[in-house]
């Protein structure tokens, strides 16, 4: 098969989507297929412009420069892009918005299958509700030139019925493969971890509420504040750690190599975030994989990875700083044979991840397209 993936960044741009995309055609090409990548020319937080054609294991990267009507909707400026997408078996496009959009106007010129991943969507935050529910009903309309809608979680495959001639759930992958080796037994109740970027929706202020609240009691607390600071968030929490007298217990590490992430895992029993919404939330599944029982915010990506019976961690909600600081406390004080159950849970959970799983159930679906 020739494929072609569709995104507005991957490799070496960091985050969940990015990593998806680089996952999937990786995978695909070492199963045989020729892969190529048509995205924008720079990442979210850069300025310069990456090369227009790269090769990476036999993956060729085709970058061009972008329109951006807002940090919602941006399109890119090329007739090429279009050209490359005709001469594909399959073009799978990752997320809504402008890529997806110039396809579905040419769709009729396109003879390969059209298949998208929701990554979750557009609707994981309240932001330009009104604008984003216009887009929709465009979506329901041109969508059903969309072969395939792969649903990254139930609660996506619930919020789009209407788009795709078929939807099917099948959850991201991850890079868990290394993780799942790693040790467990020198771990410490004391230590919580967050992984990811700094951002607003990330609510790391309210990690903070929740441990102001524990520290009298619980004055060996220690919290390690992974990821880069996108947003210049992260003095304003430094200032806040000291005001709530947390300088001893709260470590900003900044961006870790994957080595550095793997000394913070060792050490951290438990996962924490008090995000607002995710996409995805790969840094959870990567947390799990790794050993670390997450205690998460109460939105839906984070409850269907806890379940139900909060089997594999814990569910809170963090705009709540007391509710917050008894989450956390029940967790620390959970006897170790409980424990160990959860952690074991948890990483059972994160193997469905695995990109190579993952990748192969997404040519299984390209090849049922192709053949009907």
């Amino acid at each position: 098969m020739r494929i072609l993936h569709v995104a507005n960044h991957t490799i070496p741009c960091v985050g969940g989507i990015e990593n998806a995309v680089w996952g999937s055609a990786r995978v695909q090409s070492l199963e045989g297929h020729k892969v190529e990548i048509a995205t924008f020319n720079t990442c979210t937080s850069g300025k310069s412009s990456l090369p227009t054609h790269e090769m990476k294991e036999d993956i060729l990267f085709h970058r061009f420069p972008q329109t951006k009507i807002s940090s919602f909707y941006r399109f890119p400026i090329s007739w090429k892009f279009i050209a490359l997408a005709q001469k594909a078996d399959i073009v799978h496009v990752h997320g809504f918005g402008g890529w997806l959009d110039q396809l579905l106007v040419m769709r009729p010129f396109l003879p390969g299958k059209l298949v998208v991943t929701t990554h979750g969507g557009i609707f994981h935050t309240p932001h330009r509700h009104s604008l984003k529910k216009v887009y929709l009903g465009w979506l329901n309309r041109m969508g059903k030139g969309i072969d395939m809608l792969i649903c990254g979680s139930q609660n996506d495959y619930a919020q789009y019925p209407h788009i795709g001639k078929r939807q099917q759930v099948l959850l991201d992958g991850v890079l868990v493969e290394s993780l799942l080796d790693l040790p467990t037994g020198k771990k410490s109740s004391n230590h919580l971890m967050f992984v990811g970027r700094l951002s607003e929706n990330k609510q790391v202020n309210r990690i903070l509420d929740a441990l102001a609240l524990l520290k009298k009691k619980h004055p060996k607390l220690k919290l390690h504040v992974v990821g880069e600071d996108w947003e210049g968030l992260q003095k304003g929490l430094e200032t806040k750690t000291k005001q709530l007298g947390l300088e001893k217990n709260v470590t900003f590490h900044g961006k870790l190599s994957d080595a550095e992430l793997e000394s913070i895992y060792l050490q951290s029993d438990f996962f924490v975030s008090a995000s607002t919404y995710e996409g995805f939330g790969m840094s959870v599944i990567e947390a799990m994989a790794a050993g670390s029982t997450p205690i998460l915010n109460a939105i839906p990506t984070f409850k269907e990875f806890v379940g139900e019976k909060s089997q594999r961690g814990w569910i809170v909600d963090f705009s709540d700083a007391e509710a917050a600081s008894q989450m956390i406390e029940k967790a620390i004080r959970t006897p170790a044979k409980k424990l160990s159950s959860m952690q074991k849970n948890a990483r059972e959970y994160a193997t469905q991840f695995d990109w190579n799983l993952v990748a192969k159930k997404q040519l299984d679906i390209y090849a049922e397209l192709l053949h009907k």
